[in-house]
């Protein structure tokens, strides 16, 4: 967000941005959230606007091993589920496919990074 044109800025509510008090602050929002920007001049004249931010949803990401535990020289697919639309998948070791193969030789911990269609992600190890 960003106010201009005046001497002072006051953002309103407050919750969730970096500086209130500045043309351009920061801000963390989980829901749709409507915000009113008073800008005030060097001769005391007031201006007010608001712009309404769209928090866009992370998706939810589940990872399933098929099986959980394994044997040394055994395999198992490791599973990733973000439900319902366009998702894109990365796994530590660079694969892009929505499940793996693994085969590890020790206790090892694997995470996959899912982004879906509005560009937000997810990750799980």
């Amino acid at each position: 967000m960003i106010g201009s044109g005046g001497s002072t800025y006051s953002w309103l509510p407050t919750t969730g941005l970096s500086n209130p008090n500045i043309a351009n602050p920061t801000l963390i929002v989980s829901a749709t959230e409507t915000f009113t920007l008073t800008g005030t001049d060097a001769n005391g004249c007031q201006n007010t606007d608001q712009i309404t931010v769209s928090a866009k949803q992370v998706p939810g990401l589940n990872v399933t091993p098929y099986p959980a535990i394994i044997c040394n020289g055994s395999s198992s697919l490791a599973y990733a589920s973000a439900g319902d639309g366009q998702f894109s998948y990365l796994w530590d070791d660079g694969s892009t496919s929505q499940s793996i193969n693994v085969a590890p030789t020790q206790t090892t911990t694997y995470s996959v990074t899912v982004t879906g269609p509005n560009g937000c992600s997810s990750k799980v190890l």
